[in-house]
């Protein structure tokens, strides 16, 4: 056996494996495995380069009393000398290919270097942990920053009480219990008596998943449409969301947009009540004109949104409606034409006989006024002379927006004035 294993050629090895199968025929000639290998006598042989000659004598067993005894004890030898040449022979080709692999240059994987391809990375469509835009009351829109054990709104903490339900309570008491969460939209309620704000949903934020998680953006497509990440259909142009840095878009009906800045208008009441006696002190004088008032109380160090951040443009200084609480202004119901040359006084009494007549709540009516609603400071800053054109433009938006007019005049003759003919508003 241990020669056979020192064979190197295959002729070898054959030369060894005849003189096994001579012996076995020896001891069994009336076998078939003897008469097979008696027919080589007169010249054949195995392929290689010798060849054998076998002759009867050869086969002539010493001892005939027990050949299966020999042959059970060499067959199961034999077979094993052939699966350890078979094994050797492998073992020795994987042996070549380690040392041919060794001496080649490793030449890493590119594709293993590459990120996830964004298309195949699912953008997480709601998280506590994220930006939310939150319809307010009064018909605001708020920008929030939200965890999952509060959220933050112009500076002022809120914590989510604990329980089995997600809620928090107003400056006024009432309590905003989330009612249900359905895609990126939280839905809350509220027992508060006004109709309108007993029902508020908050929009999240989607986020891409790509590398790291950043918030989406909205964009508003043209041309050719595009094939939404998260359910993986094509859309039509329009607004959705989007990831510019990994091209991931998410369409409308998979992640909801968030509800539009609505137009902030001054409510009623503080206009009547608190806002004369803040500008007779400022200006020093009992019934002072709006031209009066507008440096101590519209711009300048000492003007009520003076180091305000702006919530339009993100900087510093603000108008008066976003620096006023949140109860003293909200969503425009009223736009209002008139002139800064007016009296202090003759525009406080107008709207108290308004008011009066109309048994409007002047809680819930919010005036778009410009000496409060426009960024005085940014009209100083730019000092820019607005077009008949453009001026129409942007007072259109807002009187739409409203979708009721109030004129008021301090005189109708001569009086100062300016009217515009648009559509779809009432005229009071």
């Amino acid at each position: 056996m241990s020669s056979w294993l020192r064979a190197e050629s295959l002729v070898e090895q054959q030369h060894f494996c005849l003189r096994v199968l001579k012996d076995i025929a020896r001891c069994s000639p009336q076998n078939s495995l003897g008469n097979s290998l008696r027919n080589l006598r007169k010249g054949g042989g195995f392929s290689g380069k010798s060849s054998y000659t076998l002759v009867d004598e050869d086969w002539a067993c010493p001892d005939e009393k027990e050949p299966w005894l020999v042959a059970a004890v060499v067959l199961p030898l034999l077979t094993a000398c052939l699966c350890a040449s078979l094994g050797i022979c492998c073992y020795r080709a994987k042996l070549r290919q380690l040392r041919g692999a060794e001496a080649e240059p490793q030449v890493p994987n590119p594709l293993a270097m590459l990120p996830p391809l964004a298309w195949s990375v699912k953008p997480l469509i709601f998280s506590w942990n994220s930006r939310m835009t939150a319809e307010w009351p009064r018909g605001k829109v708020q920008k929030l920053s939200v965890s999952e054990t509060a959220f933050e709104l112009s500076g002022r903490q809120f914590q989510f009480r604990p329980g089995q339900v997600r809620h928090f309570t107003w400056e006024d008491g009432t309590v905003q219990t989330v009612q249900s969460i359905h895609k990126n939209v939280v839905w809350w309620s509220t027992q508060h008596p006004h109709p309108a704000w007993q029902r508020l949903r908050w929009v999240c934020t989607p986020k891409c998943q790509v590398e790291n998680h950043h918030d989406m953006e909205i964009t508003d497509s043209e041309g050719d449409g595009y094939r939404c990440t998260s359910c993986s259909r094509l859309r039509a142009p329009g607004k959705h969301w989007y990831c510019p840095q990994h091209q991931v878009h998410v369409c409308p009906v998979c992640a909801e947009l968030p509800p539009e800045m609505p137009t902030l208008g001054l409510a009623a009441a503080y206009l009547v009540n608190i806002f004369p006696p803040l500008a007779r002190s400022a200006t020093a004088d009992e019934n002072p004109n709006f031209y009066d008032i507008c440096p101590t109380l519209a711009h300048g160090s000492a003007g009520m949104g003076y180091n305000r951040t702006c919530p339009r443009d993100g900087r510093p200084n603000c108008s008066i409606v976003d620096a006023l609480e949140d109860a003293h202004s909200g969503k425009v119901t009223h736009f209002v034409s008139w002139c800064w040359a007016y009296s202090l006084n003759n525009v406080v009494s107008a709207f108290e006989r308004w008011l009066q007549k109309s048994n409007e709540d002047p809680q819930n009516v919010f005036l778009w006024m410009c000496f409060f609603c426009n960024n005085q400071y940014r009209i100083q800053e730019e000092a820019t002379q607005t077009g008949s054109d453009e001026l129409r433009e942007i007072f259109e938006s807002h009187l739409v927006e409203a979708g009721h007019m109030l004129v008021l005049l301090d005189t109708i003759v001569s009086g100062p004035y300016l009217m515009m003919d648009v559509p779809d508003c009432e005229t009071e």
